[in-house]
C-alpha cells in the first residue's frame, strides 16, 4: 500500500500537525507502507525541497513546498510528485490555518481537485480556535463551526478535530 500525506508544513518542532504526520509515516513504514510526505504551504523555507529520510532501510520521500509560491504553483508541484508514487491514498492532514492565514481557505478545497482522481482521507485538525480573544476570532471560530455541524461531519467538541473518508 502506498500512502501520500498532504500537510501544511514538515518544519520539525514547529508544526505539530506536521510532526505527528512524520511521525505517523514513520511508524506506517515498520509495516510495510509505501509513504510520501508533502508540505503544500510551508512558511519555514523559501524554495521547494525535494528530500527523503531513510528509518530503518525505508525511505520516506518528503516534498517540502514554499508558501511563498502560488496556491496554483504549489498544487502543480505536489501533483508532479503524486502522479510519480502513484499512491493507493492520499491523507489530508486538514488544519484551516495551515492553508490561509486567517483559517478561510476557501479556494483550497477546489485546488485539490487538480491533484487527480485518488481516494482520500482527512483527518481534521484545530478547526477553530477554542478561546477566541479578538472580536474577529470569535466571528470566524463561530462560522466555521456552524459550517462543519451543517457538512454533517462529526467532530470532538473536546479537540475540534474530526476524520472524513471519501
Amino acid at each position: 500500500m502506498k500512502i501520500a500525506f498532504i500537510c501544511g508544513s514538515l518544519e520539525l518542532g514547529k508544526d505539530g500537525v506536521g510532526d505527528y504526520t512524520q511521525q505517523l509515516a514513520k511508524e506506517l513504514t515498520k509495516n510495510e507502507i509505501e509513504v510520501l510526505l508533502i508540505a503544500i504551504n510551508d512558511s519555514f523555507i523559501k524554495n521547494t525541497l525535494l528530500t527523503s529520510q531513510k528509518i530503518d532501510n525505508k525511505k520516506i520521500k518528503i516534498l517540502r513546498i514554499s508558501s511563498h509560491l502560488s496556491e496554483l504553483d504549489r498544487v502543480k508541484k505536489a501533483k508532479e510528485q503524486i502522479h510519480k508514487f502513484k499512491p493507493d491514498w492520499i491523507s489530508l492532514q486538514f488544519v484551516p490555518y495551515s492553508f490561509h492565514t486567517k483559517g478561510l481557505p476557501f479556494t483550497f478545497a477546489k485546488a485539490l481537485k487538480e491533484l487527480g482522481d485518488f481516494r482520500w482521507h482527512i483527518m481534521f485538525h484545530e478547526l477553530w480556535i477554542d478561546k477566541p480573544e479578538k472580536w474577529s476570532q470569535r466571528l470566524v471560530s463561530f462560522f466555521t463551526k456552524k459550517n462543519y455541524q451543517r457538512t454533517g461531519i462529526h467532530y470532538s467538541t473536546k479537540s475540534g478535530s474530526c476524520v472524513y473518508c471519501i
